[in-house]
């Protein structure tokens, strides 16, 4: 007799792969450009120039994670549970002008204080400029983002993966002219994004505004904060976890080797931004759907053993071959960057398994423990970079980024399974495990020089995706991810608009 809670499991998961595999489109196309960007910019960008875009992204981020209070999150949660049409519109006016109102804030006082923050941030007021740029990026993406958010929340992925690609070329188009045709460097970067960006604000308020007119209800409002407000402690100590060692490294190696270390991150960290993020695009506003709770502790489980496995597999060819790679789409100045790719990848299977190993404190809407799992793996990351960077140089961020996201994938699993059992199969760590070891073996011990280097790392990232899939799955498991691939390629209907 067939297991119905399988059946719906299986259904479950053939949705979610459907959602994920268009994301995955929208990721997979914003990735391929930036890298094949490097062969256009490298010659034309020093290192310092890099440096200073990664110090850009840095006070973005920074700004992003204090003004949006992670409303949008919560708009994915509010819109999910709201139980009729008009209270959906209400939850996404509220949303949209809170953001709004909040992001000009910021964005005016951002512009205002430019060059104060370009003096702690870049060390010299000359690139004022430059943060004037990141603050109309930083007032245009929040308002972008809620109608993002919003398409994300009524599971329209294609509509999503549209808008983002159209954004994407329009982006490209602005930075090639600025960069290439008239040689304003690391400034045009930043004009073309925040070009597109403020023309994206102007099309997404006026989408928000008349297809998503509602009322403004402050009780609402106050839920969605209450909500928020951990997530936006969590995000903070998140952003220190991920980008506080480019600020660190410009102030103990300098604005060239925080340059270098992006470019090898950037390549590292591809995998993590192509795969994992259009997964959680469609992983929570599905998860936050399900009602059944036998269906959604089984999915969290095949999820947690499943993502950090296919992270690993995609991974590992990358590292392998990652000075060809670096190599082939970076100028000659570049090319020591590949040496941070291999840890910088390995990092990222472990924020792979945080991100599934957290989803109980969502579900269960106790947000308060995500906050203190993330300080506690900021708190590691910047005192081992703190103690490293002066002795070790820029090596050393890698590293210790790789040691703190393991102790946050460690511990989340650890409290997050009090919440829903998510036993562990060691079987499943071991392997791949050892297929990283073997891969950070070949890449460091060997040298990327030697003739004989290349053809045994090319057999090994041919060979260790392959052995992970029989080995780490069973047969059943196997059959299953090929079937439900299968089924989300053929299917089409107007509720995955």
């Amino acid at each position: 007799m067939a297991d119905p809670a399988g059946a719906t499991s299986g259904g479950a998961l053939r949705t979610l792969s459907f959602h994920t595999i268009v994301y995955l489109v929208g990721q997979l196309a914003s990735r391929l450009a930036a890298f094949f960007l490097l062969p256009l910019f490298t010659p034309l960008l020093t290192r310092e120039d890099y440096g200073r875009l990664e110090i850009a992204d840095f006070v973005l981020l920074l700004a992003l994670q204090l003004v949006g209070f992670q409303l949008d999150a919560a708009l994915t949660r509010f819109h999910s549970r709201a139980g009729d049409p008009a209270r959906k519109r209400d939850v996404v006016s509220t949303c949209f002008r809170a953001v709004t109102l909040l992001a000009c804030l910021a964005g005016g006082a951002l512009y205002a204080a430019a060059e104060p923050i370009a003096r702690f941030a870049f060390g010299s007021s000359e690139d004022a400029r430059l943060v004037r740029l990141v603050a109309v990026v930083l007032t245009a993406t929040c308002v972008v983002e809620v109608a993002l958010s919003v398409l994300k929340a009524e599971q329209r992925s294609f509509a999503n993966t549209t808008v983002s690609l159209l954004r994407l070329v329009l982006e490209l188009t602005a930075k090639i002219v600025l960069v290439v045709g008239f040689a304003l460097g690391a400034f045009g970067v930043l004009a073309g994004q925040a070009a597109v960006a403020a023309f994206g604000a102007l099309v997404a308020a006026a989408w928000l505004t008349v297809r998503h007119r509602g009322r403004f209800d402050v009780g609402l409002l106050r839920e969605l904060l209450v909500f928020s407000a951990p997530m936006v402690v969590s995000g903070l100590c998140q952003f220190a976890l991920h980008t506080s060692d480019r600020w660190l490294l410009n102030t103990f190696c300098g604005l060239g080797d925080t340059g270098l270390y992006g470019i090898g991150y950037k390549f590292g960290y591809a995998v993590n931004a192509v795969v994992l993020s259009a997964f959680l695009l469609i992983w929570y506003p599905y998860i936050f759907a399900l009602n059944d709770e036998r269906e959604r502790r089984d999915v969290i489980g095949r999820a947690l053993v499943h993502i950090p496995a296919l992270v690993t597999g995609l991974s590992l060819p990358l590292v392998l071959l990652s000075p060809e790679l670096v190599s082939l789409f970076t100028d000659a100045h570049f090319h020591d960057a590949w040496r941070f790719v291999p840890v910088v990848a390995f990092a990222y299977v472990f924020w792979a398994a945080f991100q599934i190993a957290q989803t109980p404190f969502y579900v269960h809407g106790l947000t308060r423990a995500v906050p203190r799992l993330v300080l506690l793996a900021a708190v590691v990351n910047i005192g081992l970079n703190v103690l490293l960077l002066p002795t070790f140089g820029v090596d050393a961020a890698a590293w210790t980024t790789a040691i703190a996201l393991a102790v946050l994938a460690g511990e989340t699993w650890r409290t997050a399974s009090k919440l829903e059992a998510m036993p562990l199969r060691w079987s499943r760590i071991v392997f791949p495990l050892a297929c990283w070891i073997a891969a950070l073996t070949a890449c460091f011990a060997l040298d990327p020089r030697a003739p004989s280097s290349l053809p045994l790392r090319v057999l090994l990232a041919l060979i260790a995706p392959v052995a992970l899939f029989f080995v780490q799955l069973d047969g059943g498991e196997r059959a299953r991810i090929l079937q439900m691939v299968r089924s989300s390629l053929r299917r089409r209907g107007p509720e995955h608009g």
